[in-house]
């Protein structure tokens, strides 16, 4: 059975954060009271999931395991960028796995400590800077999300295969990235294909639509391209959700704001083969 295989130092996983950091997410978000920019919603949000993630990584003696290598790639006027390190490293098809992964066991060290805010659900340390400048170059991030992930399934061959959390709030502008989006979700390990999970983040009110079985029937060319290179829902992460899955569901999220933004990211990875 595929999507089964469990996450372990001898099998690790791989999750992708593919981050749009283009100038529009200056905007604010929609369904945030404080009216947070979009960029610096995504950002805590994120830095929520990788918190998650080293917590699930812990073995019982409380020491975090390598049991997960995982990634956060921005794309905008700065051009491609790996965003774990500091500074941000400049990013092409030729770059190195190993300089861009992060495993699990060593994600704290690439953390800054952030100042208590008396919330106690906000995450204590920072990986993610909220970023907004410039164009869209998705068709330059998908090609080098595409050359990483491709080596990192060379190297993994028998594992959960990666899944990719792509949010953004933007029609591309540098070309259509569909190809790259194809030859992503054509990428499998023994365990299956690559899973590609986008979500759409909006500053309106408009109504959202989660994870639906067939294309969004709302006029926008850019929403249904979204949802055509999303990867079908496995029935094995299906019986996870907390809410009802229509047979055939995506995972893409339309008009998503600052609370569905959380929930994607937490559905999104694989939490039962963690």
């Amino acid at each position: 059975m595929t999507y089964s295989r469990r996450m372990s130092s001898r099998h690790p996983g791989c999750i992708v954060l593919l981050i749009d950091q283009s100038a529009s997410m200056a905007e604010p978000i929609a369904g945030d009271a404080a009216r947070r920019p979009r960029a610096m919603a995504l950002a805590a949000a994120a830095d929520q999931l990788l918190d998650e993630l080293v917590q699930r990584c812990l073995d019982k003696s409380g020491r975090v395991m390598p049991w997960c290598d995982i990634a956060a790639i921005g794309y905008g006027g700065h051009g491609v960028r790996s965003l774990l390190q500091r500074p941000a490293l400049q990013l092409d098809a030729s770059a190195d796995p190993a300089r861009v992964f992060v495993s699990t066991a060593d994600l704290d060290s690439y953390a800054e400590t952030v100042p208590g805010t008396g919330d106690p659900l906000a995450p204590s340390r920072r990986w993610i800077q909220p970023v907004s400048d410039g164009v869209t170059p998705m068709v330059e991030a998908f090609t080098v999300t595409v050359a990483l992930v491709s080596r990192w399934v060379a190297a993994h061959p028998e594992s959960f295969p990666p899944v990719v959390l792509h949010i953004t709030d933007a029609q591309f502008n540098t070309g259509d990235p569909t190809p790259q989006a194809t030859a992503l979700t054509n990428l499998r390990t023994a365990d299956g294909s690559v899973l590609l999970f986008n979500l759409h983040l909006s500053g309106n009110a408009a109504e959202m639509i989660e994870y639906p079985a067939h294309p969004p029937q709302v006029g926008d060319e850019f929403a249904t391209w979204l949802y055509q290179v999303s990867s079908p829902i496995p029935p094995q992460l299906a019986e996870t959700s907390l809410f009802p899955l229509e047979k055939g569901a995506r995972g893409f999220v339309l008009n998503g704001g600052a609370a569905s933004l959380l929930r994607f990211f937490m559905w999104g990875t694989p939490g039962r083969v963690i």
